[in-house]
């Protein structure tokens, strides 16, 4: 009788493990599903931003011909004129995973470290001085240590290369309705002056 239960029991133990064994297989099959699709974004933001990177120096190369050489990697704007674009992030940091986390991709700003993004950032803005003299930041209202930094990081990335910065602040909603930011005294509306009052 003690056998039978013995065996039993170790039965349990047997299709237990089994079953554990499964979930973890199937487990690892996803998450190895997901590697692969990560990896083909990777390689979908990367083939996006060479094609960035040859329409710059295609437009380089017409500017060149039409008025003259682009010096040292400066604008080739007329002094005094703007020709901006819109940066929204460094190219190879604009992967599926910062849609998934955080919704909009103007949070890398306030989330993300810039200062491990300088690299990249550099050679945006190195092929975009050629091109233009100005790049438009879009940011959410924020207030943490590290959202400031990040703003010190793109300012001074920016200058570097020749490049004036227009900010668009997105308040968003940290402190509120973002279109509170209108209402003077709503603390949306001190959000938003106060990141004004440190990017002047």
């Amino acid at each position: 009788m003690n056998a039978r239960y013995l065996a039993a029991a170790l039965l349990a133990v047997a299709l237990t493990s089994l079953a554990v064994s499964i979930a973890l297989l199937q487990r690892i099959s996803e998450v190895s599903r997901e590697l692969v699709e990560l990896e083909k974004a990777l390689r979908e933001a990367e083939a996006l931003r060479e094609q960035f990177l040859e329409e710059l120096r295609r437009l380089e190369e017409q500017v060149a011909h039409q008025e003259q050489p682009a010096a040292s990697g400066r604008s080739t704007a007329e002094p005094g004129g703007v020709k901006a674009v819109v940066y929204i992030l460094p190219s190879r940091a604009c992967t599926p995973l910062w849609r998934e986390r955080y919704g909009d991709r103007i949070y890398f700003y306030a989330h993300a470290n810039l200062s491990e993004y300088r690299g990249v950032m550099e050679e945006d803005f190195e092929a975009i001085s050629l091109v233009y003299n100005t790049v438009i930041i879009v940011v959410p209202a924020d207030d943490t240590p590290l959202y400031f930094s990040n703003l010190k990081v793109v300012d001074e990335l920016a200058s570097r290369h020749g490049l004036r910065v227009l900010w668009a602040i997105f308040p968003k909603w940290k402190y509120g309705a973002e279109e509170d930011y209108l209402e003077p005294g709503t603390r949306m509306n001190r959000l938003v002056l106060q990141v004004m009052d440190y990017l002047s």
